[in-house]
């Protein structure tokens, strides 16, 4: 009797892997097919939104400054597609400091980061204001106030133009100087930044050395210049084994 139960367990078990095997095959073919139908059609549904008389709309927010609406252009009577969300128009949006807020975001605490990023740069104002009514009416001239510019001279003077890469040739390992994209530059000089601000030794509020450092590196000073000109030098001095990069 006890061996009839058994086997009549093992049998509801192997029902029940093959019923839900068969399942999720299934499954898997009906999101694939329906993946592929949405893939195929994408250009077809977004088009039949759209009257075929309305325009595409323009991406380029230097086109609007350059060309503000009038009455009298055709593009101003004419019905205009929504834009795709991945299109910003906002006069206030920077790619360059939203990629350096997604640095200092961590464990998607991304409200947080956006508030150390607009207390950073509030700082900076409120310092640089403040040099600039202490200063005289000729050193007013050379005093820059807008917290933006001087994020993006900041990141440019800390920026290194190459960097270096360990290859290993003969049995022998060479720091080999490589040209480095942009991206990657901005990731060096962000992480150079960062690094030293989120040393845990320092007791001052976070926005507080981030607009320190950020001024420093404005004015050709800190640590991440600093770094830069650290590697600069050893590219300099390991200039003789560029011709490995090939070999």
């Amino acid at each position: 009797m006890l061996s009839l139960v058994k086997n009549a367990v093992t049998l509801q078990r192997v029902c029940f892997r093959h019923l839900n095997a068969k399942l999720k095959l299934n499954s898997l073919n009906v999101l694939s097919a329906n993946q592929k139908a949405a893939h195929l059609s994408t250009t077809g549904m977004v088009n039949s939104v759209w009257e075929e008389d309305w325009a595409a709309p323009v991406p380029d927010r230097e086109f609007y400054r350059q060309h503000p609406p009038e009455e009298g252009d055709a593009l101003y009577r004419t019905n205009v597609r929504a834009a795709p969300t991945r299109h910003f128009y906002s006069y206030f949006y920077d790619p360059v400091l939203q990629k350096f807020e997604k640095m200092i975001l961590k464990k998607g605490q991304g409200y947080t980061a956006y508030q150390i990023l607009s207390n950073t740069l509030r700082k900076i104002k409120l310092t640089q204001v403040t040099k600039y009514h202490r200063a005289s009416e000729e050193e007013k001239l050379d005093i820059e106030t807008d917290p933006v510019v001087i994020f993006h001279q900041a990141i440019q003077n800390a920026t290194p133009a190459m960097s270096l890469k360990r290859t290993v040739k003969g049995g022998s390992a060479f720091q080999v100087p490589v040209p480095i994209s942009d991206n990657k530059k901005f990731f060096l000089t962000s992480s150079w930044i960062l690094k030293h601000c989120r040393q845990r030794r320092q007791r001052t509020p976070i926005s507080d050395r981030l607009a320190k450092e950020i001024l420093a590196a404005y004015n050709n000073e800190g640590v991440a210049v600093k770094k830069k000109q650290d590697l600069h030098r050893q590219i300099l001095a390991n200039r003789a084994y560029v011709h490995l990069r090939w070999k």
